[in-house]
C-alpha cells in the first residue's frame, strides 16, 4: 500500500475481493442458499485456481427466488462483520437490476460507467429461469438485450467508448436517460422480464439480466448440487456443468489463455477509506505499520 495517498496495489485489491467472497460463503451456507461463482470469477477458478491475474472483480449467481429472499433479509443497510453492505434495488441501487456485496474499507474510482459503486464490490446475480421452448426463449432474449444497450447507455460516462462515434453515441444517450430520470425504470423492467418465467416449470437457468443472452446455461436440476472448486486457497460452491456454462459464454477452449490485447479488466484503482477503520487500525496508519487484510 501506497502510505502516501493510501492507494492500494493488485495483490490488496484482490484481498478485498477475496474478503467478501468469503463472507457470502458463510452467508449462503448459513441460510442453505446453494450458489455459484460466475463469469470471469468461474473462468478464473477453472483455469487459475483463483483469480485471472489481470481480473479485477467477483461474480457469484444465486437462483432466482434465493437472491429474492437474500436482498430481503440483507438488504437494509447495516453493516455485516462491523465492514461489508449490501447494496440492490431495494437500497436505491438504480443502474444495474443485481445486488452487490460492498468492502466499506476501500474506495474504488472507474472512468467508463455510472453503475461502478464508489466502493469495492461482488457482483450477486441472479440465475433466472427461461423457457423450455426454443422460440420462446429466443423471444425473451431479444427483449432484454434491446433493454440491456439502454441500461449501458444511460450508464456510461461522457466521452468513454472506444471510437470517436461510440463516444459521441455514449455521452449522448447517457445525458438524455439520465437527465429523465430513466435508469432505475429500464432497471426495474430488465428484472420483471427477467423474473417472467416460472421458476418450477423450467429446466434451464441462465444469466439474463447482465448479458442479455443466453450462450452461459446451466441445469436446475444440477445447480441444486453445487461442487467445491479451489479458489485463492479455498474452496467454493460451483454448478456442477460449469464447463457447459463457460464453453457458451468464453467458447470451446476457454482453458487457453486469451491474446495479451484482449485481456480487459474493469480499470478499477482502489484507495483505503479511513472512516470505516478502528481506531487501532488508525494508529497504525499513521505509524506505517497498518497491513491491509
Amino acid at each position: 500500500m501506497n502510505y502516501t495517498d493510501l492507494r492500494l496495489d493488485q495483490v490488496e485489491y484482490h484481498k478485498s475481493l477475496l474478503g467478501m467472497l468469503k463472507v457470502f460463503d458463510r452467508i449462503c451456507k448459513e441460510e442453505g442458499m446453494p450458489y455459484s461463482l460466475a463469469g470471469g470469477t468461474l473462468l478464473g477458478a477453472a483455469r487459475h485456481q483463483g483469480f485471472i491475474p489481470w481480473d479485477d472483480d467477483v461474480d457469484v449467481f444465486l437462483l432466482r427466488p434465493d437472491f429474492e429472499r437474500f436482498i430481503e433479509k440483507y438488504s437494509h443497510g447495516e453493516l455485516i462483520d462491523g465492514r461489508y453492505q449490501i447494496s440492490s434495488m431495494k437500497t436505491g441501487l438504480k443502474e444495474i437490476p443485481i445486488a452487490r456485496l460492498l468492502d466499506m474499507k476501500v474506495k474504488v474510482k472507474h472512468d467508463t460507467s455510472v453503475s461502478i459503486p464508489k466502493h469495492a464490490w461482488i457482483d450477486i446475480v441472479p440465475f433466472d429461469a427461461i423457457p423450455n421452448d426454443g422460440k420462446e426463449a429466443q423471444k425473451l432474449i431479444k427483449k432484454l438485450a434491446k433493454w440491456r444497450e439502454y441500461r449501458i447507455l444511460g450508464n456510461a460516462l461522457p466521452g468513454s467508448g472506444k471510437s470517436r462515434r461510440r463516444r459521441i453515441v455514449r455521452t449522448f444517450w447517457g445525458i438524455v436517460l439520465r437527465g429523465l430520470h430513466l435508469i432505475r425504470p429500464i432497471s426495474k423492467h430488465i428484472d420483471r422480464l427477467a423474473k417472467k418465467t416460472n421458476f418450477e416449470e423450467s429446466k434451464q437457468l441462465a444469466e439474463i439480466v447482465i448479458k442479455g443472452n443466453y450462450n452461459g446455461r446451466a441445469s436446475l436440476e444440477l445447480f441444486l448440487h453445487p461442487v467445491l472448486l479451489p479458489f485463492e486457497g479455498y474452496r467454493f460452491m460451483c454448478m456442477p456443468d460449469y464447463s457447459d456454462y463457460l464453453r457458451g459464454q468464453y467458447g470451446m477452449d476457454y482453458l487457453k489463455l486469451m491474446p495479451k490485447n484482449l485481456r480487459e479488466s474493469h480499470g478499477v484503482r482502489a484507495w483505503l477509506d479511513k472512516k470505516y477503520l478502528s481506531e487501532e487500525e488508525k494508529k497504525a496508519l499513521k505509524n506505517q505499520t497498518y497491513t491491509f487484510e
